[in-house]
């Protein structure tokens, strides 16, 4: 859901421009969802470079579940939710994708980045799952592997690409967010 970003998100995306307000970005990339383009605008304040909008980096489509609670979805469609839940690489919410189709975007994205952008750092501003899906990509992680790669809220990951693949600099570093850091043993999201 295109859900705004909160004030405490604008407060722990401003402490993230800080950490980054000396980094060279040559570009910033961001979902077409207003909390991930805002959080993005909100980084590039102080930047000079442009910043592109692209669906392809939009959080994993839930179809007929989108705003609804896991247990409202149990609730109201428990047959789909056990198929979901038994296999949420290739099976779909009703009018949703799967994320064999989340990463067949993603791919086709960082592709197209990599061929635009050799050797400069990009900024990408995006959503939970579809970061954890571009990790994956870059990491060769099958997509059932990447439940296991945790995603906090204006956190900081760096991948440094080269033509063999990615190599994983910083994951999920939020220091910059202060002693407040989001709580550990949150449910996984498969």
């Amino acid at each position: 859901m295109d859900v705004p970003l909160s004030a405490k998100g604008k407060l722990q995306i401003a402490a993230l421009r800080e950490r980054l307000r000396d980094e060279p970005f040559a570009v910033a990339y961001t979902s077409l969802l207003e909390r991930a383009r805002v959080s993005a605008e909100i980084v590039l304040e102080e930047h000079f470079c442009p910043l592109r909008a692209t669906p392809d980096l939009n959080e994993l489509s839930y179809g007929e579940w989108e705003g609804l609670t896991r247990a409202q979805v149990r609730e109201r469609d428990p047959e789909g939710w056990r198929r979901f839940s038994e296999d949420p690489v290739h099976q779909a919410p009703p009018g949703g994708e799967t994320r064999i189709a989340l990463h067949a975007r993603v791919a086709r994205i960082l592709d197209e980045i990599a061929e635009e952008h050799q050797d400069s750092s990009i900024l990408i501003a995006s959503h939970g799952g579809t970061l954890r899906a571009i990790m994956a990509e870059y990491l060769n992680l099958d997509p059932s592997e990447e439940w296991k790669l945790r995603s906090d809220n204006a956190s900081l990951s760096i991948i440094d690409v080269y033509a063999s693949g990615g190599v994983l600099s910083l994951f999920n570093d939020t220091a910059h967010l202060g002693p407040g850091k989001p709580p550990l043993g949150r449910e996984p999201v498969h």
